[in-house]
């Protein structure tokens, strides 16, 4: 089940965020280790905009669907009628049962009813992930910098 993210669940969504920045680096991908950042994520908690999965009462998965670009995305697109997600992640004890799926759909449903699109952005060397999202429908727009080292990530887009 998904439900909107309270404060009283931010310790257990950067449990789930932390856990999955650390799946991250062992496979060679460090772009989360300085991205999980406490405030910000209470922050958006706070918006509205974040939300969690949960299995047995336990949170597991997150994803945050936000009205505002993240900083390195400024500038791509011109329009305002959009969700750009954030934060999509899985405890990786529970990877590959659908739960990111299932997280996107509820995204898709939500863009659906109250904008025309979604848009994000992904590490553009995690091909597994590119791949899951392309065989979403979404349409890579353009790679670009995310201004940590020389890190690229992929712009995609999907026009719901």
């Amino acid at each position: 089940m998904i439900f909107q993210a309270k404060e009283s669940d931010l310790v257990a969504v950067l449990h789930v965020l932390k856990s999955c920045a650390t799946w991250l680096a062992d496979q060679g991908m460090y772009n989360w280790q300085n991205a999980i950042k406490k405030e910000e994520i209470l922050q958006t908690i706070r918006a509205g905009e974040f939300f969690v999965f949960l299995e047995n009462k336990k949170i597991i998965g997150t994803i945050a669907i936000m009205h505002e670009y993240s900083e390195h995305a400024l500038g791509i697109w011109k329009d305002s009628n959009f969700f750009y997600l954030r934060k999509l992640a899985v405890l990786p004890s529970h990877h590959n049962q659908g739960i990111a799926s299932k997280l996107m759909e509820f995204a898709e449903d939500k863009a659906r009813k109250e904008k025309h699109c979604i848009r994000f952005d992904c590490l553009s060397k995690n091909k597994k992930l590119n791949d899951f999202y392309v065989k979403r429908g979404y349409k890579f727009i353009k790679s670009g910098p995310l201004g940590i080292n020389d890190t690229v990530v992929n712009f995609y887009e999907k026009r719901l």
